[in-house]
């Protein structure tokens, strides 16, 4: 463990050092947060709570639980990670792990979680020199996938599905009257991630209705689940070997076998699928509601790619065999579980196409780098 620690401290040195790179080639200015202040954290976490209404009697036993979860975890992390992007990936960790368990999956006695300013990608597996496996993601993610829920969140209903282009205007100007606040909450998102690489530079804000609120919650806890256990599958063949990629890779009718590459990225997709369809969230949200956040991360991330050099987007199948392919999954296993992912996949995939088309009209008066190639 001490080595794979060493090694992405150097990671995360050299990236620093050499310039970290938003996901559009920007520079990004990145901070340090570790060692934190107790006292502080404590504090953070009781407002957080108060802030998300857990009643004052739990406030205290809650705050304990995760002052424990911050100080086992403390040693664990560089300076690079702050306790909010902490505390998201322990609480990820424990949930996936336990559930990957639960499936009889295999996993390496030891996987070291981190966060790196490496722009291309978003999140990614690899071992360290002496074979230590480790997950990694792009700084800021979390932040991103947030904000990102809760733009969406407006867009949409869970009854009535995708509630109209009146939400969605394609002006470039965003302080025109005719840009919703759901597509300006999601240019200023997209222009703070990709381009700035910095998320939180992003305006935040309180959701006003309760059904978005829940919305928000359902989409970006599934999302965060989903990218998780698809690295953890990545782990999982490193430990039974490319059997499982055979066995799971490919679902959908397909002229040509796909890449060997392309295999394992859609095998781990399944073992997320399967991972996130038995957390026991039944009290959050319907389990057939996961299919949101789930296509929340094919389109999202499928879109970015056209801003990504070419060389970026091969090491992924495109959205749509992703999308495919698990849609062909569930409908194996029960035709009216590949109907359900359809339908919702639409849905969502219908509203992010939407706000996209206005991001994309902005991005045309933003001012390019001079060596900036991946802006259009």
């Amino acid at each position: 463990m001490q080595e794979a620690l060493e090694y992405l401290a150097y990671l995360q040195e050299r990236y620093t050092e050499s310039g970290a790179r938003s996901l559009s080639g920007h520079p990004v200015k990145v901070d340090y947060y570790h060692p934190w202040d107790e006292g502080k954290v404590a504090h953070s976490i009781l407002i957080g709570m108060i802030n998300s209404g857990i009643p004052s009697s739990e406030q205290a036993e809650r705050t304990e639980q995760v002052m424990r979860m911050y100080k086992a975890a403390k040693e664990k992390y560089s300076r690079l990670e702050d306790l909010g992007t902490v505390l998201i990936i322990e609480s990820l960790r424990d949930r996936m792990v336990t559930r990957f368990n639960q499936l009889s999956l295999a996993l390496p006695g030891e996987i070291v979680f981190g966060t790196l300013p490496f722009g291309e990608v978003h999140a990614f597996y690899q071992r360290s020199p002496a074979g230590t496996p480790l997950i990694l993601f792009n700084s800021g993610l979390f932040t991103f996938l947030n904000l990102l829920a809760k733009a969406l969140a407006t867009c949409f209903s869970l009854e009535n599905g995708f509630k109209g282009k009146e939400l969605v205007r394609r002006a470039q100007d965003l302080k025109s009257p005719g840009v919703s606040h759901a597509s300006r909450r999601f240019i200023l998102l997209m222009v703070a991630y990709v381009i700035e690489g910095r998320p939180d530079n992003a305006p935040t804000y309180a959701l006003k209705e309760d059904s978005d609120r829940v919305k928000s919650v359902m989409l970006r806890d599934t999302a965060e689940l989903f990218l998780f256990a698809h690295e953890l599958g990545h782990a999982h063949i490193g430990v039974c070997g490319t059997t499982v990629v055979e066995q799971l890779g490919q679902h959908r009718p397909a002229d040509t076998k796909p890449p060997a590459n392309h295999l394992e990225e859609l095998a781990c997709d399944i073992l997320a699928v399967q991972a996130i369809m038995g957390d026991p969230r039944e009290d959050w949200y319907p389990r057939m509601d996961r299919f949101y956040g789930i296509e929340m991360i094919l389109s999202v991330f499928g879109l970015m790619n056209e801003l990504q050099p070419a060389t970026a987007t091969t090491s992924h199948p495109s959205a749509e065999s992703r999308r495919e392919n698990i849609q062909a999954y569930l409908a194996q296993k029960d035709a009216s579980l590949g109907k359900e992912f359809a339908l919702r996949s639409k849905v969502l995939r219908t509203a992010i196409e939407e706000l996209w088309i206005g991001y994309r009209a902005f991005l045309e008066q933003y001012p390019p780098m001079p060596d900036d190639t991946r802006t259009r």
